[in-house]
C-alpha cells in the first residue's frame, strides 16, 4: 500500500490532510518542510515474510503520471478516494517492478 494517496495526497502517517490543489507549490507553502518516514525492523524480515517492498524509480514524473492515469477511474472508487493510505490495484502492471528489501533485526531505513 500507499501511505500517501496520490489522488489527493492525504495521509495521516505525515499529517498531510486532504488537498484539492496537490501542486508542488501549494503543497509546500501548506505543510513547508520535507517529510520522511521510516521502518525499524524488530525481528529479521527476510523476502518470504515481508522486509521492504518498492519501486524503484517511481516517484516525481512517473508517480505524476500514474495518477494522472487512474485519477478518472480507480481514483474515484468509493473506498479509494476519501482513504488516506491505498492499496495499488493487484492487476496494476506496477506491482511486476516491486523490488523486495530483505532487512535484518533493528536497522532503520528512511525514505
Amino acid at each position: 500500500h500507499w501511505d500517501l494517496n496520490p489522488f489527493h495526497f492525504a495521509t495521516s502517517a505525515a499529517g498531510f490532510g486532504f488537498n484539492a490543489d496537490v501542486s508542488r507549490e501549494a503543497i509546500a507553502k501548506k505543510y513547508g518542510w520535507t517529510r520522511v518516514q521510516g521502518l525499524v525492523t524488530i525481528t529479521d524480515c527476510p523476502e518470504p515474510v515481508g522486509g521492504f517492498h518498492c519501486v524503484k524509480g517511481f516517484h516525481g514524473k512517473r508517480f505524476a503520471a500514474w495518477r494522472r492515469q487512474h485519477m478518472a477511474t480507480y481514483g474515484k472508487e468509493k473506498g479509494v478516494a476519501t482513504r488516506n493510505f491505498v492499496e495499488v490495484p493487484s492487476d496494476d502492471p506496477i506491482r511486476r517492478e516491486i523490488t523486495k528489501v530483505p532487512m535484518r533485526a533493528a536497522p532503520v531505513l528512511v525514505w
